[in-house]
């Protein structure tokens, strides 16, 4: 048998002679083989960037500068996937995986507050900037004990309970992640650059059931049926004086979150399209319809309105992220 790394997510695999793989918990060693290289990536950028990396007073002001470029890379607050996510009756997985960093795009909270990723909450102010700072230290001063002991401090190969906890959506062009815990080591892991993190992944598999008393929300999922956008049946299933519960059974979709209301569908899409460019083409869904909310509306109505937009707008002027502008 021979022990390797697969290109796509870093998780390491036992390959027998017929080919099959077995996966197998990352270890200890290969964390603090792959991440001290990547620190010693970045160790080089930064000797690129300031004279001296090793004064901490220089280095601090330096990592709170890039801290504030956080603002920058894509983020979507949590609570857009909720109506995807709430009363759902599934089975869920959960894995020790390398995740790829610019791929985490979820965190809490991200609508109610400005920065992005350089937000930190009040109490835990610096703290972004101090987990990077003692992420490079053992670098630094060549140090692998040091680097050993804060590699396990802040990603805890061996304490399962206090890793960085994600929720994984498989979406057309790959994965994107949400934090359930460990906002803070996350952007630290983005501000420094680092390329993947060891994380603690949960994953809801399908088939799934979701239940919901809001009539629209099953009218919607019931379009989207109807439409060939979710693989699945949906029915009544309790009836209690002025109370109605819906019931939508999901073999597959186009999107773990287009049981989402629109709004928030058009949101997660385009910040989806951030991540992985012109993933939302060749879709059964046009990607204007799944972008743009005059789109939508028309395409969600039918072939003849669908039709109807096309001739109307689809050769209108653009803006820069290719929405349509309507007059």
């Amino acid at each position: 048998m021979k022990l390797g790394v697969t290109q796509e997510s870093g998780r390491s695999e036992i390959r027998n002679n017929s080919g099959l793989e077995i996966e197998i918990e990352i270890t200890a060693e290969e964390i603090f083989w792959i991440i001290k290289d990547d620190l010693i990536r970045v160790k080089g950028e930064i000797e690129k960037e300031i004279a001296e990396p090793g004064n901490e007073i220089i280095l601090e002001k330096y990592l709170n500068l890039r801290r504030l470029k956080l603002s920058e890379q894509p983020i979507i607050d949590n609570s857009f996937f909720n109506q995807a996510l709430m009363w759902v009756s599934a089975e869920e997985e959960q894995r020790f995986s390398w995740v790829e960093t610019d791929k985490i795009v979820g965190r809490p909270f991200a609508q109610s507050f400005s920065g992005g990723w350089s937000h930190e909450y009040h109490s835990r102010k610096g703290r972004i900037v101090q987990i990077a700072m003692n992420l490079l230290q053992g670098v630094l001063q060549d140090r692998d004990d040091m680097v050993k002991a804060e590699i396990e401090h802040v990603f805890h190969q061996n304490k399962p309970y206090e890793r960085i906890q994600l929720l994984v959506l498989e979406g057309p062009g790959g994965p994107i992640y949400l934090v359930e815990d460990g906002t803070h080591r996350v952007a630290a892991a983005k501000l420094l650059g680092l390329k993947r993190i060891p994380c603690s992944v949960r994953r809801i598999k399908y088939p799934l059931k979701q239940t919901t008393t809001d009539r629209e929300m099953f009218e919607y999922w019931q379009r989207a049926i109807d439409l060939g956008l979710i693989q699945g049946s949906s029915n009544i299933v309790d009836m209690n004086g002025s109370t109605t519960r819906y019931e939508i059974q999901v073999t597959s979709e186009l999107f773990p979150w287009i049981r989402v209301c629109q709004h928030r569908f058009l949101r997660i899409n385009r910040m989806y399209e951030k991540v992985y460019p012109d993933s939302l083409g060749n879709l059964p869904v046009p990607r204007d319809a799944l972008v743009d909310e005059v789109a939508n509306n028309h395409f969600m109505a039918g072939p003849e309105k669908w039709q109807d937009w096309v001739q109307k707008f689809s050769n209108k002027p653009r803006n820069e992220d290719g929405l349509v502008v309507y007059y």
